[in-house]
């Protein structure tokens, strides 16, 4: 009897698992081995894990995203008040770099070896268009779109259906939220600044009738990764999955807490 009030307790006490999503995935960028990745998606939570030197979390509720360093044993908190924190002390520097003579630019960058990042300027003239080219990927009807910024392609994509995907509009709408996040996000920069969030992977996703199975991303023409979905199920999704590790130090992108 003990132990079976034990056990109820256990069970009460321990969230209930999610009615999710989760996709396995494929990415190859050019001149390295594939890696395999896997997505689980719900409640408005979307985690991405796979790489061994860490893992992304972003928590719709929160409009936050969690970068997990696995090497560092530690999480950086991305949120809204801490990039407006952040681009209220770098904006007014990066101003100054833009004013700066183009002489003294490249010295720094030649000190830095790196290039330092260029004003915002006009937005891009971005379209993003059907190609009509139809596909099957891992048993995946699709078909293809190109997305194009200023006249050079950037990203093409098979794109399926919603309702082939698992919980398909759960899914769409955790991956709207999330490029709202990124756009959002990236405003608050006056100049082309990447300040440690990776690319959008779902970037234009919600100006195509579905979801990307297969992505392909260019650089001046070349093909530079693709990534591609392997299998998406509906699986019970315990909520541990959209959170830190235990015993990870938390880190603010702002730098406090």
């Amino acid at each position: 009897m003990k132990k079976a009030a034990s056990t109820l307790a256990f069970l009460l006490a321990s969230p209930a698992a999610m009615a999710g999503v989760v996709f396995q995935m494929e990415t190859a960028v050019s001149g390295q081995e594939p890696q395999s990745l896997e997505i689980a998606i719900a409640d408005n939570n979307l985690a991405i894990s796979g790489h061994a030197d860490g893992a992304m979390i972003y928590r719709g509720e929160e409009q936050a995203m969690l970068a997990i360093s696995h090497a560092d044993d530690a999480y950086t908190v991305i949120d809204k008040k801490g990039v407006e924190t952040v681009a209220a002390t770098i904006n007014p520097l990066l101003e100054q770099l833009e004013r700066m003579p183009p002489k003294h630019r490249a010295q720094i960058e030649k000190m830095m070896g790196a290039e330092l990042p260029g004003a915002a300027g006009p937005p891009a003239e971005t379209s993003v268009v059907n190609t009509g080219r139809t596909d099957t990927i891992s048993g995946f009807d699709c078909v293809w779109w190109e997305v194009e910024e200023n006249g050079v392609k950037l990203r093409e994509m098979c794109v399926t259906p919603v309702d082939n995907i698992p919980n398909g509009d759960e899914v769409m709408t955790v991956v709207g939220s999330m490029s709202e996040f990124y756009e959002e996000v990236l405003a608050q920069f006056t100049a082309n600044f990447d300040f440690a969030m990776s690319g959008n992977p779902f970037a234009d996703v919600g100006k195509m009738d579905g979801f990307p199975v297969k992505t392909r991303s260019f650089r001046d023409n070349a093909l530079e990764a693709e990534t591609v979905v392997k299998s998406a199920k509906a699986k019970s999704i315990d909520p541990s999955v959209f959170e830190a590790p235990a015993g990870y130090d938390r880190r603010s992108i702002a730098g406090i807490g």
